[in-house]
């Protein structure tokens, strides 16, 4: 442009030149921008997942319960990105092979960008309505309330709405188009209990067309039966009951991102779909261990050697059966393999075996002195590993039991016996008697494989009879280790004719000890409620301070522990008695370790009775019930979003989901509350009004003043997710409220002292009255329930004495008659 000239407005153009006097004004832009819709890759990456994080760890779970579910991957060898699995009956299916959901179905490792920074809600107060069997288009893009009514169909064009509250009657259908997105705090898709159909929301659609975001601690979802979902979800970790599949017959198309995922239900089907990228697990996810590293033992017996398939969470992979090769070399001509710890057959150096559940046990074997090494290959895997070398000696010490099962920091007793090889078999060297000062050294870990701890004795001087002693060591710390024994003063000669037969130049006596060894029970520690940073009181129904509503998160923090000198051995330990602090004995590091003994640690509660008050509801623990062994902070274990049902106090029990090297952990307790309720609900309000005077055409019924009527209510004692809380009604008076009546007009005066009843005398309620039975004669402890006959509005008098003599007022429409507390 050239010249003098005036450009008013906007231009588009690839280049814009501007010489000589020429001028721009009032550029302006009076188009809308579009804003950009929501990445569904950020909100939901990959198929299934926790987006709850603690410490830079998952900390949700899943857990399928349920018969006959299934989850379709389209991703062979995929895991999802939860801390805990939980699964009995469900169906894990790939492209290349279908099997029963298990541990190794979940990665506890694997750590996602989440969760995500919700934007703020849109809040508006418009309200739409799809009648029954319609067809409707959504009427705005922030909505307060959408209701689809049975049968009926709503049309959602591409576009970012806002609705608060989403109800979906049976039959009825919320459908979009590609590229919309829907923020929502509560959502509800009904099921029709007679006929059995429900609503669904994109049933013919594809999974990308919807992202779902939930915003708050009610976005959870929950569904019944024969629901049809397809699209992304994305539920606000802060509604830790995630999402949540109670019936049957569901169908969910697409991917969830949410605290947690339960089923309960049966035959629900999750065909899981993303077009987020998804890396494939490195190497299907497989490791071939051989343990021990070294081992050692006499030419007369034989060295168990472990042979484990593990996933990257260090646990056996459930079902895997695939072939092996071990050979031991060098082949020193007597070296062989049994499946059996003695007798039966041994074969030669070379030995194919195969896995069962990922595990197998072979036992190696060499008449001759020397060391022995391992090697053993997966071909159909490509897997392979190696290990020693094994030391066979011609006479040593064999220890009994062998292993000796332990208690982490528990002092335990095993026989000691000085052996010779005589030729086959192992004989006591009899005259090996008296003191002996003996050697400890070498503390081998076995499982897992590496450790700072090691193998103690209370004394090294053992005294010895014909051969055998008993030697007491203590480990403080979890797993299976071996500890080397040894006399290097000892001599052959000191054998005589016994160790005659022997080969090789050999000198001393030594054997590894082996310990399988447990911690001694779970310490729940650290129990503080989420919110307000409380720890537990221990307030009961009857007594103490208040720990957390019901149906609120709180956490604890679960540490392995050791013994300590006047603990029980055996059965549940009471944390909150002997006065002792459990919480600060010495933890157990290695049971946390990759390679270390499966296990699963668990919460739970009695399901017959709540530790207060007496007789009442057990309720149902919710939350992050399991983790797996690794799943741990430097050996602390913290499980998150925790909550209950009820009110009262539970006795918070922790163990273990199995035995540990078949050995039972000890179950621990310890009492938190109280619980209270969330919040008492008015959940009736009713007026019944004398004949002639009841609800007619255009008007609400009506009373006159003086004039009794009918008139009953219900308040319900409420949890977080507005369940009733039956306990309440069992609560000591002093930890109940007193509910009192409350009326005000429409001028916001107050005109309680109005209201008269003789059933009602004071309008005040307490203790005493909950868990009466309402109007229909039915009873809760979680409600006070009140009718009468006689309620009415005095008339307004002047005199308080003498005649009764009344001024005009009203009419009077009470505008708010409530129960304070």
């Amino acid at each position: 442009m050239t010249g003098s000239a005036l450009l008013k407005g906007s231009v588009t153009a690839q280049n814009l030149n501007l010489q000589g006097s020429g001028s721009v004004e009032r550029v302006v832009d009076n188009c809308e921008t579009t804003p950009q819709l929501p990445e569904i890759c950020e909100y939901v990456p990959e198929y299934l997942q926790t987006n709850y994080y603690f410490n830079g760890n998952s900390a949700g779970g899943i857990t399928i319960t349920g018969a006959a579910n299934s989850i379709v991957f389209p991703l062979d060898d995929y895991r999802m990105a939860f801390a805990t699995g939980q699964f009995s009956g469900a169906t894990c299916e790939f492209p290349s092979a279908n099997g029963l959901c298990s541990t190794d179905s979940i990665d506890a490792t694997k750590k996602l960008d989440l969760p995500m920074d919700l934007p703020p809600f849109q809040t508006g107060t418009a309200t739409q309505e799809c009648a029954a069997d319609a067809t409707c288009d959504i009427s705005g893009n922030v909505l307060n309330n959408l209701l689809l009514r049975a049968r009926s169909t709503l049309n959602v064009p591409a576009g970012e709405y806002w609705i608060e509250n989403i109800t979906i009657r049976a039959r009825a259908q919320l459908v979009t188009e590609p590229g919309t997105v829907i923020h929502y705090k509560n959502l509800f898709i009904a099921t029709n209990r007679n006929n059995g159909n429900a609503g669904s929301i994109n049933p013919n659609g594809d999974p990308d067309d919807l992202l779902l975001i939930g915003h708050g601690a009610s976005s959870n979802i929950s569904l019944n039966s024969n629901v049809i979902i397809t699209g992304q979800i994305y539920i606000d970790p802060t509604a830790s009951g995630g999402f949540q599949i109670v019936g049957s017959g569901n169908t969910i198309n697409g991917g969830i991102s949410a605290y947690r995922v339960e089923v309960s239900g049966a035959n629900n089907t999750f065909n899981t779909s993303t077009s987020c990228p998804i890396e494939p697990p490195p190497g299907g996810g497989k490791t071939l261990v051989i343990t021990p590293e070294t081992a050692q033992a006499l030419t007369c017996d034989r060295i168990p050697v472990y042979f484990k398939v593990v996933n990257d969470s260090g646990f056996p992979i459930s079902g895997y059966s695939a072939s092996f090769t071990v050979v031991a070399s060098p082949d020193n001509g007597s070296a062989c393999w049994s499946e059996q710890q003695s007798g039966g057959s041994c074969t030669a150096n070379s030995f194919t075996s195969s896995f069962v559940d990922g595990e197998k046990t072979l036992y190696l074997e060499s008449t001759a002195v020397g060391n022995v090494n391992v090697s053993a290959n997966v071909v159909s895997d490509s897997l392979s590993d190696s290990a020693g070398p094994y030391r066979f000696v011609p006479f040593g010490f064999q220890f009994d039991p062998d292993p000796a099962k332990a208690i982490a920091g528990k002092p335990v007793s095993v026989t000691v016996k000085a052996v010779a090889d005589t030729g086959g078999s192992c004989e006591v060297i009899e005259n090996y008697s008296g003191t002996k000062d003996l050697d400890l050294s070498s503390t081998n870990y076995i499982e897992p494989q590496s450790g700072t701890k090691v193998v103690a004795a209370d004394s090294t001087n053992i005294t010895f009879n014909q051969g055998e002693g008993t030697i007491d060591f203590s480990y403080f710390d979890a797993g299976h280790v071996s500890v080397t024994v040894s006399d290097p003063e000892w001599t052959k000669e000191e054998c005589g004719t016994q160790c005659d037969d022997h080969q090789g130049d050999w000198t001393g006596l030594s054997g590894d000890a082996d310990l399988e060894v447990r911690p001694y029970t779970l310490a729940l520690c650290d129990i503080t409620a989420s919110t307000s940073g409380i720890t537990n009181p221990q307030g009961t129904s009857f007594s103490g301070n208040g720990f957390v509503a019901a149906g609120y998160a709180f956490s604890s923090v679960l540490k392995p522990i050791i013994w300590n000198e006047g603990d029980p051995e055996f059965g549940t330990v009471d944390l909150s008695a002997n006065g002792k602090d459990y919480c600060n004995y010495e933890t157990t590091p290695n049971f946390a370790k990759q390679g270390a003994y499966a296990a699963t640690l668990e919460v739970s509660i009695p399901d017959d009775q709540p530790h207060s008050p007496a007789n009442g509801d057990p309720g149902v623990l919710s939350g992050n019930l399991s983790q797996v062994h690794t799943g741990g902070d430097d050996e602390l274990y913290t499980f998150n979003g925790l909550s209950w049902s009820q009110v009262g106090s539970i006795l918070l029990t922790s163990q273990l989901q199995d035995t540990y090297y078949e050995m039972t952990v000890n179950p621990a307790t310890v009492p938190v509350g109280r619980f209270y309720p969330a919040h008492l609900a008015l959940v009736e309000d009713n007026y019944v009004y004398p004949s002639g005077q009841n609800d007619q055409g255009g008007y609400t019924g009506f009373g006159y003043m003086n004039q009794g009527i009918g008139h009953d209510f219900i308040v319900e004692a409420q949890n977080g997710l507005n369940e009733p809380t039956s306990n309440y009604g069992l609560f000591a008076e002093a930890m109940m409220v007193e509910i009192d009546y409350l009326a005000i007009d429409d001028e916001a005066d107050e005109l309680t002292d109005r209201m008269d009843s003789v059933k009602w005398d004071d309008l005040s309620w307490s203790k005493i009255d909950w868990g009466q039975a309402d109007a229909n004669g039915v009873a809760s402890n979680a409600r006070l329930a009140q009718y009468t006959t006689d309620f009415m509005m005095q008339k307004l008098s002047t005199n308080s004495v003498g005649n009764y003599t009344t001024t005009p007022d009203g009419p009077t429409t009470v505008k708010t008659q409530s129960l304070v507390w």
